[in-house]
């Protein structure tokens, strides 16, 4: 006897249906994705700022590991950058921005040449690698009788630095408009700065055929250069 057959009747949505679901999948897949990344995104940074007033993570500024400059030693000097920046006492090593921050706060000391690294032990030790400027040129400013210094770049270094064995600029007075960590605005004392770094001498001074450089052993070298 025959099986009796049935009517399947055809997909109520059309052949292009199935297209359509899939790609609805797909879309819905995408979604929790992005959603699921949000969260997790989300949870890092709530994370991070409920530890972080945690007596666990809180670091000294004054404890920070660096070098110091010439003249100063490394707590004075991290006094320094606190007070420029008007730091406070503390902060958390678990901070995210804790590099950006640090990076900033370090290159504003008129010091300090470049910032490097900024890391963090897993004993919530923060070192911070520096670069300083290099002493080049001593200028008189003012009145003032002992001589300031210009570094390799033509910056004004802090007082401590000291310009006794540096080539002295001896017939310009300088005046005192410019601050420590700022550049030199006069070109003439830029020149100076390119030439003695070139020639190495005692004294160096503007004349009407260029410059004249007092050398060692009292020898003078006159150099015709703007």
């Amino acid at each position: 006897m025959a099986k009796p057959k049935f009517y399947k009747p055809p997909p109520p949505y059309g052949p292009g249906w199935h297209l359509i679901k899939t790609a609805a999948k797909a879309i819905l897949a995408l979604a929790l994705g992005f959603g699921a990344l949000a969260g997790l995104a989300w949870l890092g940074t709530r994370a991070g700022n409920d530890v972080a007033p945690n007596a666990r993570y809180t670091v000294a500024f004054a404890e920070i590991e660096c070098d110091a400059p010439p003249g100063l030693e490394a707590k004075p000097f991290l006094t320094e950058v606190r007070f420029i920046n008007d730091l406070p006492e503390t902060l958390q090593s678990v901070d995210p921005k804790l590099s950006e921050h640090l990076k900033a706060a370090f290159a504003k000391h008129p010091w300090v040449l470049e910032v490097g690294a900024v890391t963090v032990t897993a004993q919530g030790t923060i070192r911070v690698e520096l670069t300083f400027r290099e002493s080049a040129l001593a200028i008189k400013i003012g009145t003032d009788p002992e001589p300031r210094v210009l570094d390799r770049t033509g910056v004004l270094l802090p007082k401590e630095a000291k310009g006794s064995k540096l080539p002295l600029l001896v017939n310009r007075l300088v005046p005192m408009n410019v601050s420590a960590g700022q550049k030199w605005p006069d070109p003439d004392v830029l020149r100076a700065v390119e030439i003695v770094r070139l020639y190495p001498c005692e004294k160096i001074e503007r004349v009407l055929e260029g410059w004249q450089l007092a050398l060692p052993g009292g020898k003078l070298l006159r150099i015709a250069a703007p």
